[in-house]
C-alpha cells in the first residue's frame, strides 16, 4: 500500500471562497478514498478554482497536491508530476519549511515509487527519487512537530530504503503511533508499520507489537475494518511461522469482522489466507471452497479493481493474479488424482478460473467494466469450428500447464520450466524478431518446444486447422505465429488467432452479403509521425476487392469519420494510420490529420450506439504498434476489439515496413473475400504469401499481425 500524506493541520480561513474550497477539497478526498476518481477530480477542480479566488496560496498548493494524487491513480504520471511540482513550488513560497511542504514531498515520493520518474524539467528541489523525497518529508515533519506525518513518511521510507535504514525508520514510526491517541488513524498507522515490516522481512517481534496495538486501537475506535486487518495480518505472521492452528483461528476472526464491516476489499484476503492455511494442513477440499469464496469476492469488487487503473497494477499483479493461479493449480492437482468425467470437470473449472482472471485483467487495464456485457453473449468453444482447438498456456512458477480444448474435451500437458526463464525467452524472441536476422530461431524453437510440441500429436489426431491462443503475461507480447519446430513456422501449419479470453467472444462467420466497408487512411506526415507512402496503394487494393467508402489525406479527420459512421452501419472499418497502444488506455491513440483519437474515442466511434445496433465485424489498424515488448501494452492490444465494441480486430505488435504492410493487408482481404474463408485462415494465407516472397520472408515483416477476437 502506498501512503499518501494525511491532512495537514494548519488553520485555514473559514470565510467565503476559502471555506468553500476547503469543503470541496474534503469532498474530493472522500471520493478519492472511495475509489471514485472522476468524482474526486471534479470536486478538486472546483476546489482549486475557489482557492484561487480566495488568493490562498497554501490552500491552492494543498488542493493541487490532491489533484496530483488523483492523476497518479489514473496512470497519468506526467500530469501528476506537473501538479505536484506546482504545488511544491507554491508551498515553498507560501509556507517554506512547514508540514505542508513535508506532506507534498511525501506525495512526490508516492508518485516516484509508483513508476519510472516522469520525464520533463522540474522545479528546483524536486527529489531525485522516492527515498530522497521520503527522507526530506520526514525531516520537515519532525521540525514542524507533526509526529503523524513523520511516521507516515518514515513508514514509506522503510518500504524503499536500503536494508540498514529499515529497522530505525519503522521503530521511530511505531513509537510515534504508540504515543498517539487510540483512534482510527492510529490503528491504520500501526497497520501500515506492520505491513511494511512484514513485506521487508524486518523484526517479526516489531510487527507483532504493532499489530497488537493496532487491534486494541481499532477495537476502542469501533473500527471493524481496521480490526479485520490487525487480526488477518497476525494470522499471516503465524502462517509464516508454521503455527497453522493459531493462524487459522485469527484468519477466521478477521473474515468475520471484515464481513460485518462490509469490507469486501479485505474479506477476500482472509478467505484466500484461509485457503492457503487449509491447503498447508492437507485439507484440499476445504481449501478449494475457501479459494472459490475468495475469487467470488474479488469478482464482486470489479468496480474497485477497475478504478485502481494503472496505478493499481502492481497491487493487482501481486494481490489478485496469484489468487486465481493458486486455485487453478489446486484444480489441476485434483484432476491428476481423478479420471474420466471427474478429471474433465476439474480441468473445465481450471479453464473457467483462467477466464475469470483474463476478464479481470482487461477490466483493470481499461479501468472500466467494458467486458462485462460481452459475457452474456458467450458461447462455448466446443460449439464453434470442428477443426478448431483453443490453447491455454498457464505459466506457473515452476512449469507451464497447457490446456487444449478439443471437440472431445480438454487435453492437458505439462512442461517443466521456470516462469522466469519463460519470460526471458519471450522477451529475447520479441527483440530478435525485430532485428531482421535469423537469430530469432533459437528462442522460437524453445517456445515451440514448451508451448506446442507437447500437444501437437493430439492436434494432428483431431485434424485441427485453426489454433486459437489465449496467452497471458509475457506471452502476450510475442507473435506466436512465428514459433518454429525446426522446419516450419507455426503459421505454416495452422491458422492462428489470439483472443483475450474465450468467454469474451461471440464467434460467428463474417457475413458476405451486403458487406459495408469504410476505408480511411493517412499517408502524409503529421504531428511528428513519418509518412506512410504506401497507404494510398493499400486503400486502392482493398477497395478493388471489397469496394466501400473512402476517407483519406486531409479528409481523414474525426468529424468526417463520425459523420460516415452515423450514416451507415459498416461491417468492416479499415484505418490505415499510425496507432499506438501503450501501458495505459490514456497512452493509446490513433493519429488523424487533425489530432488523435484515444481508446474511449475509438469505442464511441465504432462501438454500438444510438446510430448503430450491430457491432463492427472487423476493425483493422494497419499501422498499429504497441510499446515494444511491453506486457501491459500487449494486454491493451489483446483487448482492443473488446474495448472498441468490434467482434474482431486485425492489428500488429509493432510498426511494419509500409510496403510489406500494404502487400499483406491486400492479400488478407483478397483471401477473406473467398467463400468459406475465415479471418484466421485469410491471415494465414497472407502471411504465407509473404514467407514465399524473398523480400519479406523474415518474420519481422509478417509475424506481428494478429487476428484478435472472433477468428471466424
Amino acid at each position: 500500500m502506498l501512503l499518501a500524506a494525511p491532512a495537514v493541520s494548519e488553520t485555514l480561513p473559514r470565510g467565503g471562497e476559502a471555506a468553500r474550497a476547503t469543503a470541496l477539497a474534503r469532498e474530493g478526498r472522500a471520493h478519492l478514498e472511495a475509489g471514485h476518481l472522476a468524482r474526486a477530480a471534479a470536486a478538486l477542480e472546483a476546489a482549486l478554482a475557489a482557492a484561487r479566488s480566495a488568493d490562498d496560496a497554501a490552500l491552492v498548493a494543498r488542493i493541487g497536491a490532491a489533484q496530483g494524487d488523483v492523476l497518479r491513480r489514473t496512470g497519468d504520471l506526467e500530469g501528476a508530476a506537473r501538479a505536484l511540482d506546482v504545488a511544491l513550488a507554491l508551498a515553498r513560497r507560501a509556507a517554506p519549511g512547514t508540514t505542508l511542504e513535508a506532506a507534498i514531498l511525501n506525495d512526490v515520493g508516492v508518485l516516484l515509487e509508483t513508476g519510472p520518474a516522469p520525464a520533463g524539467d522540474r522545479g528546483a528541489g524536486w527529489p531525485a527519487d522516492a527515498t530522497d523525497a521520503y527522507r526530506r518529508a520526514a525531516a520537515l515533519a519532525r521540525t514542524g512537530g507533526d509526529r503523524g506525518l513523520e511516521a507516515t513518511a518514515l513508514t514509506n521510507l522503510a518500504r524503499v530504503a536500503p536494508d540498514p535504514e529499515i529497522g530505525a525508520a519503522l521503530a521511530t514510526a511505531l513509537e510515534h503511533h504508540l504515543l498517539a491517541a487510540p483512534h482510527r488513524e492510529r490503528a491504520r498507522g500501526l497497520l501500515d508499520v506492520a505491513r511494511v515490516g512484514m513485506d521487508r522481512a524486518a523484526d517479526p517481534a516489531q510487527a507483532h507489537r504493532a499489530l497488537a496495538a493496532a487491534e486494541e486501537a481499532a477495537e476502542e475506535a469501533g473500527d471493524g475494518r481496521g480490526l479485520a486487518y490487525a487480526l488477518g495480518y497476525r494470522g499471516e505472521l503465524y502462517e509464516r511461522e508454521g503455527r497453522l492452528e493459531e493462524a487459522l483461528r485469527l484468519t477466521e476472526r478477521a473474515g468475520f469482522h471484515a464481513d460485518a464491516a462490509g469490507a469486501a476489499e479485505s474479506l477476500y484476503l482472509w478467505q484466500w489466507q484461509r485457503a492457503r492455511i487449509r491447503r498447508s494442513m492437507g485439507e484440499a477440499g476445504a481449501a478449494r471452497v475457501a479459494y472459490e469464496e475468495a475469487v467470488a469476492t474479488v469478482r464482486s469488487l470489479r468496480a474497485e479493481l477497475a478504478a485502481a487503473g494503472a496505478a493499481g497494477t502492481h497491487r493487482f499483479e501481486r494481490s489478485v493474479v496469484p489468487l486465481f493461479l493458486e486455485l487453478v493449480e489446486l484444480y489441476l492437482e485434483e484432476a491428476s488424482r481423478l479420471a474420466g468425467s471427474a478429471a474433465q470437470e476439474r480441468l473445465q473449472a481450471a479453464r473457467t478460473t483462467m477466464e475469470l482472471l483474463r476478464t479481470a485483467e482487461l477490466e483493470e487495464y481499461f479501468q472500466d467494466e467494458c467486458v462485462a456485457a460481452l459475457q452474456a453473449r458467450a458461447r462455448p468453444l466446443e460449439a464453434v469450428g470442428e477443426r478448431t482447438a483453443a490453447l491455454y498456456p498457464i505459466v506457473l512458477p515452476d512449469r507451464i500447464e497447457l490446456l487444449v480444448t478439443l471437440p472431445d474435451g480438454i487435453a492437458r500437458a505439462t512442461t517443466r520450466v521456470d516462469a522466469a526463464e519463460v519470460a526471458a525467452t519471450a522477451r529475447r524472441f520479441r527483440e530478435l524478431l525485430e532485428w531482421r536476422t535469423r537469430e530469432y530461431l533459437r528462442p522460437a524453437r524453445r517456445l515451440h518446444q514448451w508451448l506446442v510440441a507437447p500437444i501437437e500429436e493430439r492436434l494432428r489426431e483431431a485434424g485441427v486447422a485453426t489454433l486459437v491462443m489465449v496467452p497471458g503475461g509475457s506471452l502476450r507480447a510475442v507473435p506466436l505465429a512465428a514459433l518454429h519446430d525446426g522446419e516450419r513456422h507455426l503459421v505454416e501449419r495452422y491458422a492462428v488467432a489470439v483472443v483475450p479470453g474465450l468467454s469474451l467472444l461471440d464467434p460467428r462467420p463474417l457475413p458476405r452479403r451486403d458487406l459495408q466497408v469504410l476505408l480511411a487512411g493517412l499517408s502524409e506526415p503529421v504531428q511528428g509521425f513519418p509518412a506512410l507512402p504506401h497507404v494510398d496503394a493499400e486503400l486502392d487494393r482493398v477497395g478493388a476487392v471489397l469496394g466501400g467508402t473512402r476517407i483519406q489525406g486531409g479528409d481523414f479527420v474525426r468529424p468526417a469519420l463520425q459523420s460516415a459512421i452515423e450514416r451507415r452501419e459498416y461491417s468492416v472499418v479499415h484505418l490505415a494510420s499510425h496507432a499506438h497502444l501503450g501501458r495505459t488506455p490514456g497512452e493509446s491513440f490513433l493519429v488523424t490529420h487533425d489530432g488523435r483519437i484515444d481508446m474511449d474515442g475509438l469505442e464511441r466511434l465504432v462501438g454500438p450506439s444510438r446510430f448503430r445496433e450491430r457491432p463492427v465485424e472487423l476493425l483493422t489498424l494497419s499501422a498499429c504498434a504497441t510499446a515494444a515488448g511491453d506486457e501491459r501494452a500487449a494486454l491493451g492490444l489483446a483487448g482492443i476489439a473488446v474495448k472498441a465494441g468490434a467482434r474482431s480486430a486485425l492489428a500488429s505488435l509493432w510498426l511494419v515496413n509500409d510496403e510489406a504492410t500494404a502487400v499483406l493487408i491486400s492479400e488478407f482481404y483478397r483471401r477473406l473475400a473467398e467463400p468459406g474463408m475465415s479471418k484466421a485462415q485469410a491471415l494465414r494465407e497472407a502471411q504465407s504469401a509473404l514467407i514465399s516472397d524473398i523480400r519479406y520472408r523474415l518474420p519481422v515483416y509478417w509475424a506481428p499481425f494478429l487476428i484478435i477476437g472472433n477468428w471466424l
